[in-house]
């Protein structure tokens, strides 16, 4: 029942991301695409990988499954808010500098710390006996990472949507943190779901905003 949420909790999710975009087609689905199967699979799966939560071999399969499984959501979302005959827009300007993205680095690395710090606690018995990355290694992970979710937001963003930091910030703490963390798997136990799914759920929804909000900063100013 809880792997049926999970499914359902993400289609909705690429239905509201569909929903509040002003273009359609194949544009739409495949910044759909992008964005689900990048943020709930790729980027979460980078770090289980990393922390020794789940072998390489196992992640490998799952993105590859679940990269099927998306691109059908994906174009479900898109025929259920009737955008496949919308023709694409002209693409906003989004900045893409280096200090932009170094900020958003910057901001990636004090949520995933903070929220990790409070986190921590509820969780350290179960990586107890784990062999955990040096912190420095974490950090540093942190890096790509933060791009990772761009990358994935950047093909969203420039379908124009409305209300871009606050649906980019659900589908972020949504797809990215709370969803997948539903369904039980042999992975990790269900307290250690429960508090990583507050934990991502809550920084990711801020990071989301605070991604769309500067990287839509030049759109806003020619406006």
């Amino acid at each position: 029942m809880l792997f049926g949420l999970y499914v359902l909790l993400t289609f909705l999710t690429l239905v509201l991301a569909a929903a509040v975009s002003r273009s359609g087609g194949r544009q739409l689905w495949f910044s759909l695409l992008v964005l689900g199967w990048i943020v709930s699979q790729l980027n979460t799966l980078l770090e289980a990988v990393v922390f020794s939560v789940m072998p390489w071999t196992h992640a490998a399969i799952q993105l590859a499954i679940s990269l099927v499984v998306l691109a059908l959501l994906a174009a479900l979302a898109v025929l259920v808010v009737g955008r496949w005959r919308r023709r694409s827009v002209e693409p906003p300007p989004l900045d893409k500098s280096l200090g932009t993205l170094g900020l958003i680095i910057l901001a990636y690395e004090a949520l995933y710390w903070t929220a990790g710090t409070f986190v921590w606690p509820f969780v350290a018995d179960f990586y107890a006996d784990k062999p955990l990355p040096p912190v420095l290694a974490v950090i540093a992970l942190q890096v790509p990472r933060s791009l990772i979710f761009v990358a994935a937001a950047w093909p969203w963003l420039r379908t124009s949507p409305r209300f871009a930091p606050f649906v980019l910030g659900f589908a972020f703490a949504m797809i990215g943190g709370i969803a997948p963390l539903l369904p039980d798997n042999p992975y990790m136990t269900a307290s250690a779901r429960l508090a990583h799914g507050i934990e991502t759920g809550s920084s990711n929804f801020l990071f989301g905003i605070f991604v769309a909000w500067i990287l839509t900063r030049k759109k806003r100013s020619r406006g």
